[in-house]
């Protein structure tokens, strides 16, 4: 791993993704280094991020603008990222990225097909894309960042879903790990990762 500065001790941070930040991602470097403009690449303890959020704020979008940091500073990568398959203005579907390799497959769509006929929501799982996502996440151990987009009721409350990503967020296996989870979820979140730093994003200036 990765050798700099411990972070601060600090259980919760507010980012205002949508507002007055000019760079949330130096910011979220930088504080948790606890040095301006030094990014934290973890001493000998890895360091969680949980980004939460409502709906629209802006979750994915911060993980994609770290996913291109982190790949501009060549730092090693790994993980998933879930993010939406538009048509026009409607939400289609959800695209799954393996940030190790860049391969996207199709996670989810609003229709059943033969592929995709698990029932979640209001969405149509293919069974075959979360095997291979769980794999994704598999593989992402030992990575300097590792992002786990998103950890929803299925890992934390049914155990379904991607549990290789909780196997990997658990397994501490990383210098910076940064995992996703819905406010609803936040509970259950803090409880099983009560050393995290919370990222609450807010759409509201500031």
């Amino acid at each position: 791993m990765l050798e700099t500065h411990q972070p601060p001790d600090v259980s919760l941070m507010r980012l205002n993704w949508k507002g007055t930040l000019v760079n949330p991602i130096n910011s979220l470097f930088s504080l948790a280094s606890g040095i301006a403009g030094e990014p934290y690449l973890n001493t000998k303890q890895s360091v969680l991020w949980i980004i939460t959020g409502a709906r629209g704020a802006g979750k994915t979008s911060l993980c994609q603008s770290l996913v291109s940091q982190v790949r501009a500073m060549g730092i090693s990568l790994g993980g998933v990222l879930s993010a939406a398959k538009m048509a026009g203005d409607q939400k289609v579907g959800f695209i799954l990225e393996d940030l190790k390799t860049g391969e996207q497959q199709l996670l989810g769509k609003r229709e059943a097909s033969q592929t995709h006929m698990l029932a979640v929501g209001c969405w149509y799982f293919d069974p075959d894309v979360l095997a291979w996502g769980n794999e994704c996440l598999q593989s992402a151990a030992g990575s300097d960042v590792v992002i786990f987009d998103e950890c929803g009721f299925l890992e934390l409350d049914h155990g379904a879903g991607f549990q290789s990503g909780l196997a990997l967020i658990d397994s501490q296996e990383y210098s910076i790990g940064v995992v996703v989870v819905r406010p609803s979820l936040m509970a259950i979140a803090q409880q099983r990762w009560p050393d995290s730093v919370v990222i609450d994003l807010d759409r509201r200036q500031s």
